[in-house]
């Protein structure tokens, strides 16, 4: 196998450094990751990084005009039973038994 200069292979990114690329919490990548909102990612082991192309794309797909364009779709509509509840509010079903 031939050896490849670092120009060729693709830069990669951690959570960390996307989450404050986009302002949000490494918390809220892994949420997305789990319901299948937020930007493709690469799983390397145990180990999650994302590709800055792909970065910049999802970026270009969740731009909108407005919350009522038209090609605005609710991502939580989509979101199986519960979970956009429970990311709204924070608290998960052990938390919410407690209060009970």
């Amino acid at each position: 196998m031939a050896a490849t200069s670092s120009e060729s292979r693709p830069f990669l990114l951690k959570t960390d450094q996307v989450a404050e690329h986009l302002n949000v919490k490494p918390i809220t990548l892994r949420k997305w990751r789990l319901i299948g909102r937020g930007p493709k990612f690469i799983r390397c082991g145990s180990s999650i990084r994302y590709h800055p192309e792909q970065i910049a794309q999802w970026i270009e797909r969740s731009t909108v005009v407005s919350t009522s364009a038209p090609e605005h779709d609710d991502v939580t509509e989509s979101w199986p039973m519960g979970v956009s509840q429970r990311l709204i509010s924070g608290k998960s079903k052990l938390e919410k038994r407690r209060q009970d």
